[in-house]
């Protein structure tokens, strides 16, 4: 892959299990795909959601986000998503594959 194309910003929160407070964890460039979504109604009002695709540089304050998605999200522009799935493709250490599920939140 060109390094290149991990040119959006994205930033991961870990929540703290204790407080239930979500905070900045860590922050890089990512390749962001967007991949689907859907559309449902909460509260009487119609909402939508968004799979996205995110291709991150391997790194040790990531590596053992597979053992516990629920704790981590990522920011990017307008949405916040939840990490579902991670992918360190053979444990080869080089780059992440993660698959989350977002909602637009106001700005």
């Amino acid at each position: 892959m060109n390094p290149g194309e991990l040119k959006h910003k994205i930033i991961f929160e870990k929540m703290d299990e204790d407080t239930e407070v979500w905070s900045e964890y860590y922050s890089c460039r990512a390749r962001v795909n967007t991949s689907g979504g859907n559309e449902y109604l909460a509260g009487g009002a119609e909402r939508s959601s968004s799979d996205a695709d995110f291709r991150v540089r391997y790194c040790v304050a990531l590596e053992n986000m597979y053992l516990n998605t629920q704790i981590y999200r990522i920011l990017f522009k307008n949405g916040v998503f939840d990490v579902k799935v991670v992918d360190n493709f053979k444990f080869s250490n080089i780059y992440l594959d993660i698959r989350a599920t977002g909602k637009a939140v106001r700005a």
